[in-house]
């Protein structure tokens, strides 16, 4: 069964690293998360950056020193192009490669996982989702877990079927 998502995912990157994925792998991965978590018809951009670049922009938006894997900017509403469009963009990630292969070192999962991790992490944080205090990371902890499972559940499931199972969940979660 094909993928129903017709939002975009617009991958960009300057870096010579290896290893990163086959960027049409990163972008059926991403594909999938934002049907995985209700955003299927929503844009994405994903911008894979150096350790450097995501310090500083660690500092900049968060205040925060040293590197992270994933930040996350949300788009919030909906806007019109130049055309009078409505446009529907979920946000945009930027991801840095290189410590996503740090952090699947460290805790010993396979850089595949630790990619669908990230991803889908990001696309909780654009969603609405965070960990700021207790509750928040609890809701979100189960979010993202229930997602990966879905992932992983999703070349060999109804794909129709995903989508609703995961908006049960949240509705569940919420109350």
């Amino acid at each position: 069964m094909a993928l129903q998502s017709s939002g975009r995912v617009t991958i960009y990157s300057r870096l010579r690293i290896q290893p990163l994925p086959v960027l049409s792998s990163l972008q059926a991965l991403a594909h999938s998360v934002k049907e995985i978590t209700g955003h299927p018809h929503h844009d994405l951009g994903i911008s894979l950056v150096s350790p450097k670049k995501i310090a500083s922009m660690n500092k900049e938006y968060r205040n925060k020193r040293g590197t992270t894997d994933v930040l996350s900017f949300s788009a919030k509403s909906q806007s019109t192009d130049r055309f009078g469009s409505l446009q529907n963009d979920l946000g945009d990630l930027f991801v840095c490669p290189q410590m996503i292969a740090k952090d699947a070192a460290e805790e010993r999962v396979s850089l595949e996982y630790q990619w669908r991790r990230i991803l889908v992490h990001g696309v909780l944080h654009l969603a609405g989702f965070d960990h700021e205090t207790d509750e928040d990371y609890k809701k979100m902890s189960a979010a993202e877990i229930l997602a990966l499972k879905r992932i992983s559940e999703w070349e060999n499931s109804d794909k129709n079927l995903v989508p609703t199972l995961f908006k049960e969940r949240e509705e569940n979660m919420m109350n």
